[in-house]
């Protein structure tokens, strides 16, 4: 009885997985006719089903900031906090801006080479942007000012996403080499959320 037991156990979980992984197959099947490229569709629906039968529980969401949960033709963190700082450091900011944003988008440049000159814009950047006085209540004022203009706003779907998520309860950890207080205010603002809290982290 013990042995018949298990082995209906092991036949309820299989078929289980078996209806998570064509609930993955057709998953995949949107995503192609959509227009995405998915180089081993077979593989992508074997992860997608072992996600869903993970559970919202056992899942963790990791997504970049700028132009990835934000539009890709919107302004950059870091762009909404210049508009709120002075005059001579966006002219240091465009100008750094027109010398390293090149680099960053050669894809012939070994990385190598390119993550230290990264590493040199963003502390050039700071270095200069630290000597400037900004508030909370600045960068608030920024971040509304941005997306009451068009200039800083979310991809489509993105606020969706999120709520869902937050929802669901599901871990999300946001990275961005911006400032976390630009951030944490375009949720709220761009994104429609309350204020962010634990479990869901901003880096």
């Amino acid at each position: 009885t013990a042995q018949l037991s298990k082995q209906r156990a092991q036949q309820r979980c299989q078929a289980a997985m078996a209806a998570h992984i064509d609930a993955a197959a057709a998953l995949v099947q949107q995503f192609t006719s959509a227009g995405c490229i998915i180089a081993d569709p077979q593989a992508a629906a074997a992860k997608l089903g072992a996600l869903i039968q993970g559970g919202p529980s056992n899942l963790t969401v990791i997504a970049d900031f700028d132009r990835t949960l934000t539009g890709a033709k919107s302004a950059s963190a870091h762009q909404v906090v210049a508009g709120v700082l002075s005059e001579p450091f966006r002219d240091v900011e465009r100008r750094l801006f027109a010398h390293y944003y090149p680099i960053e988008q050669n894809l012939n440049m070994p990385l190598s080479e390119k993550i230290p000159l990264m590493e040199e814009w963003y502390r050039a950047n700071h270095l200069t942007m630290v000597q400037e006085y900004v508030s909370r209540d600045m960068i608030a004022d920024g971040v509304r000012k941005a997306r009451d203009s068009g200039a800083f706003f979310a991809r489509d779907g993105a606020a969706d996403l999120l709520a869902l998520l937050r929802q669901r309860e599901v871990a999300t950890q946001i990275l961005s080499a911006g400032l976390k207080d630009v951030v944490e205010e375009a949720l709220i603002e761009l994104f429609n959320l309350p204020k962010w809290e634990s479990p869901t982290d901003v880096n």
